[in-house]
This record gives C-alpha cells, structure tokens and sequence, in this order.
C-alpha cells in the first residue's frame, strides 16, 4: 500500500519515543516524502476483524505488507533501534515480488487489536481537520470519546506513517490524494528541514493552549510532549494569555468553516501568530540570564 517513499527517508532511534522516520539528506519545504494507501479503512466495530482477515488472506495481504503491520508499535514488544530498517516498507521490485512469501507470520486477533488502537487514526477527524492545514490526529480506541457513535466511526491504519512520531511543530503535512476506497495520503515537507531531522505529525488538536494538549496526550497516548513550542510556552506564556490565543484561533477558524475563505483564514491566523509571538519575546525577555 505504499506507492512511493523519497530516499531521503530511514528510520532510526528517537531519543524517549522509541523509532521514528528521519531525513539523511536536507528537504525543502514542500518535498514529497512519501505517498500511501491505507493498509485496512472501515467503521470501528470491523476495523480489527477487517484487518485481521486481509493479514490472512495471501490475495490481499503478501507476506511483505504483513511484516511491515506486524513491525508496528502494539504498547507491549519494545523495539529496538535497528530491528526494522526502511527496505522493510519500500514499495517491492518485479524481481522481489515472492520476497518472503514463506516467512508469513501466525499471530492472534489480539495482536492485531492492540496494533490498530496504538496507530489507527479516525478518518472524518483528519478530513475535517486537513480543511484548515491540520496534522491528523490519532486516538487510542480504547479511549474514544466524543458524540459520534464510536460503532460507526470510520477508522483507518497507515503502515510507514504510523512510524511518525509526535511534535506540537509537525515537520510534515499531508494531502488526501484518494478519499475512498483507498484513502491515500500524500505526505511532504512543512518546512526546511536538515539532514538528520525527524519527521512529525500532530496527534492532537493543535490549536489548545499547552496545558490542554498535555492532558489530551496523556489521556491518549500517556506520554508528555517535549517539544521546543510546548518549552517556549511554558517560559514564555502565562497560561491566560496561551488560553486567549487559541480561543482567538477558534473564532478564526469558525469564521473559515462558515466562509470557505482561504485568505481570510490566511491574514487572520497570521495577525494571531504575530500577536503570539510578541506575547512571548515579551515573556522571554523578562527571564533572568542563564
């Protein structure tokens, strides 16, 4: 299910979060990194079963994409830093198509359920989010909330994107190039990255001051985040004012709902940005000197 991987992409060791993707070479801002189907999509209530029976069905399942399923995080195996390498995901050769093939893994459904609830994302959540630039958000089945009917909710699991670790700044946004049946994404580059830089998606809603996002991820994936925004804020901005910020980006963003206006969603976000920002020089200057 993965059509295209850049070979600027590998997996390697992310200090405190276990493995994640990274870049060996400098990436501009907007560079493919890599285009992918769903491996499984379908309401919560047959997600597990579904998958469960592509992974034993060779018509549909070779026995290279259920390695790479079975190479995913399930909250239990702890991995280690060189037991997958990024060969395991590249999109197979004519030559290497059979590659494998006897080396099937017997596994339970249990497996396969503890798999999908650490890496399964909920579809409508990231196509709403996606119409305002968001990361997707992945959610921990087990912990599902909200008023949909959770029964009925349609879910879906990338396999190499499910190696993409957590960042409050996302390194990479993504576009649906394939809503249904496939669900195919295509992920690039947020901005400049470096050699050595690691790839990040958002599991959450982004725009929540630094303490509602805190306790979202641990609700849902029970770590803390460390990244440089979740620091600065703590420093720079009192809990008051990240507050007004994200209720300010609320109303923008009700306005861009209602409007479907890009450049009004545009000026308004960057007049808030700004305001931010100067809220937190502000802040910083008034830190004692290290």
């Amino acid at each position: 299910d993965l059509q295209y991987v850049s070979e600027a992409v590998y997996i390697n060791d992310s200090p405190g979060k276990g493995r994640g993707l990274f870049v060996r070479r400098p990436v501009p801002r907007g560079e493919l990194l890599m285009v992918c189907a769903a491996f499984a999509a379908a309401p919560l209530s047959r997600i597990v079963s579904d998958a469960s029976m592509k992974l034993r069905n060779r018509s549909f399942c070779s026995a290279r994409e259920q390695c790479q399923f079975f190479a995913l995080d399930d909250g239990v195996v702890k991995h280690g830093l060189c037991d997958v390498d990024i060969s395991l995901f590249l999109p197979p050769q004519a030559e290497d198509q059979d590659v494998m093939s006897s080396d099937r893994i017997d596994f339970d459904e249990r497996l396969v359920k503890r798999i999908i609830a650490r890496n399964c994302q909920a579809v409508d959540t990231m196509l709403a989010t996606m119409a305002i630039g968001a990361s997707p958000s992945k959610f921990c089945q087990t912990k599902h909330e909200g008023p949909v009917d959770a029964e009925d909710e349609m879910v879906a699991i990338w396999l190499l994107p499910s190696l993409l670790n957590h960042s409050c700044v996302p390194s990479v946004q993504w576009g649906v190039l394939d809503a249904h049946p496939k669900y195919t994404l295509a992920f690039y580059a947020a901005y400049d990255l470096p050699s050595g830089a690691e790839l990040t998606d958002s599991y959450i809603n982004l725009f929540q001051p630094a303490k509602a996002r805190a306790n979202e991820l641990q609700t849902q994936k029970s770590f803390v985040c460390h990244c440089k925004r979740c620091e600065l804020e703590a420093l720079a901005l009192r809990p008051d004012a990240s507050e007004r910020i994200c209720a300010r980006f609320e109303q923008v963003e009700a306005k861009y709902t209602q409007a479907r206006d890009a450049e009004l969603w545009a000026r308004e976000s960057l007049g808030i940005v700004r305001a931010a920002a100067a809220l937190a020089e502000k802040g910083l200057s008034c830190l004692p000197a290290d």
